[in-house]
Formats: C-alpha cells, sequence, structure tokens
C-alpha cells in the first residue's frame, strides 16, 4: 500500500469504512488524500499501461473515504499530524496504533 493507494481508494471507494495498514510505505500524505485532498496526486493522468484515463475533475465530484470508522495502523511512516489531518476530515474515525515505526 503506498500514499496513490490510499488517493485512489479516496477517489473510488468512499464508503470505506475500515482500514487496516501494517508494513505499509504510506505518510502523512496518504493519509490526507484519504480524508478527500487528493490535489498532490495526478489521478487525471491517462494509465501508463492501459491508456486510460480519468477526467472527473475535483470539483465536480467530492472525494475522501469519510465515511471511515476504524483506521488500525502499525509500522507506517505516519505522524501525529496525519491522524489529525484524517480526524479532521473524518469525524467518526477511530484508530488503533499498534506501532508507527
Amino acid at each position: 500500500m503506498t500514499d496513490k493507494a490510499l488517493a485512489l481508494l479516496a477517489k473510488y471507494c468512499s464508503d470505506l469504512r475500515t482500514l487496516c495498514v501494517s508494513n505499509c510505505n504510506i505518510t502523512d500524505a496518504g493519509l490526507k488524500a484519504l480524508g478527500g485532498n487528493i490535489s498532490a496526486f495526478s489521478l487525471d493522468k491517462p494509465d501508463k499501461e492501459t491508456g486510460e484515463g480519468d477526467n472527473v475533475h475535483n470539483s465536480v465530484k467530492q472525494f475522501g473515504c469519510r465515511e471511515l470508522t476504524v483506521v488500525e495502523v502499525s509500522r507506517c511512516r505516519i505522524t501525529d499530524t496525519g491522524i489529525s489531518l484524517l480526524a479532521g476530515a473524518c469525524s467518526r474515525v477511530s484508530f488503533t496504533v499498534i506501532s508507527l515505526k
């Protein structure tokens, strides 16, 4: 799992309620994207392998996994800042943090 994968979840899986990530290469940017701010990720460019693109603009569709209630993390590269960013966007989320490193 990467930050871009979290951005894709935010774009296509807005009803996601539970997410478990451990030993993943995610950062605060990924949590920010999961909360709905996917502007840092070029998700509207054509896929290099398929050549298919998605031309949906951020202003047309609301992004983010705002229905998240549980996020379990362990051994990821996130900080309190990332947790705060996601908690601010997803008011019902609770975190189970086993270990951040």
